[in-house]
């Protein structure tokens, strides 16, 4: 049963007897200028109109809108054109949309919304223009001596260049919709291992010097003995006091002999 009336409700939606929700505009609301309407600026001719604006976000613009009526149907051209030395629409187009408008009162305005065939690549601070060429619908905005929008202004085809008659306080009531990119996550730096501290070489016992063996004594100086003379000592070799001692042994024999 779910599904039977599942499948007669969307049949009402595609044959149109039931109304559609509404799609939802691609991208977020930048620039805009929402005054209007207070003045019908198109005509049944072939004019060309253009609003210029300053791109407030950097990223890609997907849609833009113009505020318009007409009493019966046409399909609106606009597209996105770069500008020229003097502020105006270049002719450089950067993208295009079209959209199909329907209404039985011109005083009864619509915005229209225009998906451009590829986005546009803007970047905020810089300028635009929004180029658009009506038969039968009507392009309202606001049209006073006070400007409503100062990032651009209104511009106008008359006979084959671009002029504003002077009216340079005059705008298009229109919307742009821009998809800003994602941010870019910050990469995680690798964590920086502690660094290792060198091993500590174990200390170098010095060298003990070998033991020198100590010459043995000479006959000459090998000991000394105390002489005890009148008061004071005098150390002598041994081998001093015998040769001494033999000194006076032949002394005392030759005085025997004589």
């Amino acid at each position: 049963m779910k599904r039977r009336v599942f499948a007669v409700f969307a049949g009402l939606l595609i044959a149109g007897a039931l109304p559609a929700m509404a799609l939802a505009i691609p991208g977020t609301l930048d620039q805009h200028q929402e005054a209007g309407p207070d003045y019908a600026g198109g005509t049944k001719t072939a004019l060309m109109e253009a609003q210029t604006f300053t791109a407030g976000i950097t990223g890609q613009m997907s849609a833009v809108s113009l505020l318009l009526s007409i009493n019966g149907s046409e399909t609106i051209n606009v597209s996105i054109e770069t500008l020229d030395g003097s502020l105006q629409p270049s002719g450089t187009v950067l993208a295009t949309g079209s959209n199909p408008i329907t209404g039985t009162d011109r005083n009864v305005t619509q915005w229209v919304v225009f998906t451009l065939n590829t986005p546009v690549s803007v970047v905020a601070g810089h300028q635009y223009a929004i180029v658009t060429s009506v038969t039968n619908a009507y392009v309202f905005g606001s049209f006073q001596s006070t400007d409503t929008y100062a990032g651009g202004k209104w511009w106008f085809v008359q006979t084959t260049t671009w002029t504003d008659l002077g009216f340079t306080t005059y705008d298009l009531a229109f919307r742009t919709y821009v998809t800003a990119p994602d941010p870019t996550a910050a990469p995680t730096a690798a964590p920086t291992a502690a660094p290792t501290a060198a091993p500590t070489a174990a200390p170098t016992a010095a060298p003990t010097a070998a033991p020198s063996s100590t010459p043995p004594p000479t006959s000459t100086d090998a000991a000394s003995a105390s002489i005890v003379g009148s008061g004071s000592s005098w150390l002598l070799p041994i081998g001093l006091i015998g040769l001494i001692a033999t000194l006076a042994a032949m002394s005392i024999r030759r005085r025997r002999t004589e």
